[in-house]
């Protein structure tokens, strides 16, 4: 038995199919390599699309982590200015 790829499909190229020769006509083999081509067209783009979604992945984790650090500085900002802005009573002096 033929292993699968890690897309759960034979290997390009399958291998041979046994069939009689009364079954291979010329039109049906000419049907069977176009589809081949094109299984093996798909099978790559298929693939190429995996990993253009492994890296959207990683960048939409890096933004992310970008905006929550962001978040924090603003946070921090904040507090920081209300801080600057209270006023002390004039009673209270150190």
């Amino acid at each position: 038995m033929a292993r699968l790829n890690q897309a759960g499909f034979l290997p390009y190229p399958a291998p041979p199919v046994n069939l009689p020769a009364e079954f291979m006509t010329d039109e049906l083999q000419q049907r069977l390599e176009r589809l081949e081509a094109n299984f093996a067209h798909l099978e790559h783009q298929v693939e190429q699309l995996n990993g253009v979604l492994i890296q959207q992945s990683r960048t939409v984790d890096l933004l992310k982590k970008q905006a929550q650090r962001q978040s924090e500085v603003l946070e921090s900002m904040e507090l920081d200015r209300i801080k600057a802005n209270q006023t002390k009573p004039p009673h209270y002096h150190q």
